[in-house]
C-alpha cells in the first residue's frame, strides 16, 4: 500500500476534537484531511452537533499545521453535501462562503468535493433529475470557484441509473471496503483515469483492532481507534500529479 490516505471528518467524529497535529506528525501514508463544510442550505447552523465553530477551527489548523508537508504530501479537502430537493447553485454560494470564512483556498487543496448520497434525500428521485442537478452544481462551482468538483458517492447514484460524472472533474467511490474492484465505478459509466480516491471504512473489532486490512491498508488511523472513514487517493501520476494539477486556488 502506498497511496496516500486521507482521513474524512465531521464535526461529530471523535468528539469534534480530533487531533490534527497526532496526525501530521504520524508522516507517510497519513496526507491529510477531508472536511465537511456544509449541508444543504442550512448546515451547520441548523443541525444539532453542527457548528460554524468546528470548521472555522479545523479547517485552518489542517492547513497550518502541516507546515512544509502542505501541498507536497498533505493535502487538504472541504464538501458539500448535497439536497437534491433545493437549489444547487444557491447551495455552491452556501459552501464557497463558508470556505472563505474559515480562511479560504490554498495551494494544498483538492478540488472541492461534492457528496451525493440518500440519507435525508429522496430514495428515488430519478436519473433525469439527479443528473441535472449533479451538472447545474458542478457548472456554477466552476463559474463562480473557477474548478469544477470531486464527485463523490456510490449506491445512491447506481441505484438511480446515473452516468458518468455529469459535469464534475473526477470522482472519490464511497467503497467502506478495504478492498477496490473496478466494477463498482464502471458500473456508473467512470473509469479509472478519472478515479481520484476511494473511501473506505477503518472498523473497531471487539478487542485489539486490527492495524492492516486486506490489501494492506490500515485499519485504524493516528487519530483513534474509533471506526472512522479513510479515503485513499489512487489518482493516476501520484503525488506529482496531485502536486501539478490540485491547486484550488488556481483555475
Amino acid at each position: 500500500m502506498t497511496q496516500p490516505l486521507l482521513v474524512d471528518l465531521y464535526p461529530k467524529d471523535l468528539g469534534g476534537k480530533p487531533d490534527v497535529a497526532a496526525l501530521v506528525a504520524a508522516g507517510s501514508p497519513w496526507s491529510g484531511l477531508i472536511l465537511k463544510v456544509s449541508q444543504g442550505l442550512f448546515c451547520p447552523s441548523q443541525i444539532k452537533g453542527y457548528t460554524d465553530e468546528w470548521l472555522m477551527k479545523h479547517g485552518p489548523l489542517a492547513r497550518t499545521l502541516a507546515g512544509e508537508r502542505y501541498g507536497w504530501d498533505w493535502w487538504r479537502g472541504f464538501y458539500h453535501y448535497a439536497d437534491v430537493s433545493k437549489s444547487a447553485s444557491l447551495q455552491v454560494d452556501w459552501f464557497l462562503r463558508l470556505v472563505e470564512k474559515c480562511g479560504g483556498w490554498g495551494r494544498g487543496d483538492l478540488w472541492p468535493m461534492l457528496d451525493m448520497e440518500q440519507a435525508r434525500n429522496p430514495e428515488k428521485p430519478g436519473r433525469a433529475h439527479l443528473e441535472d442537478w449533479i451538472n447545474t452544481y458542478a457548472d456554477a462551482m466552476a463559474r463562480k470557484h473557477g474548478r469544477r468538483p470531486t464527485l463523490y458517492g456510490n449506491i445512491y447514484l447506481w441505484e438511480n441509473h446515473v452516468q458518468g460524472l455529469c459535469g464534475c472533474e473526477n470522482l472519490i467511490l464511497a467503497r467502506y471496503r478495504p478492498t477496490l474492484t473496478p466494477d463498482k465505478h464502471e458500473r456508473i459509466g467512470i473509469p479509472a483515469s478519472k478515479l481520484l480516491g476511494w473511501q473506505y471504512v477503518g472498523t473497531q473489532e471487539p478487542g485489539r483492532p486490527p492495524s492492516i486490512g486486506p490489501g494492506g491498508y490500515p485499519m485504524i488511523t493516528p487519530l483513534s481507534h474509533e471506526r472512522q472513514d479513510i479515503t485513499a487517493l489512487v489518482v493516476e501520476g501520484g503525488l506529482e500529479h496531485l502536486r501539478a494539477h490540485t491547486w484550488a486556488e488556481r483555475p
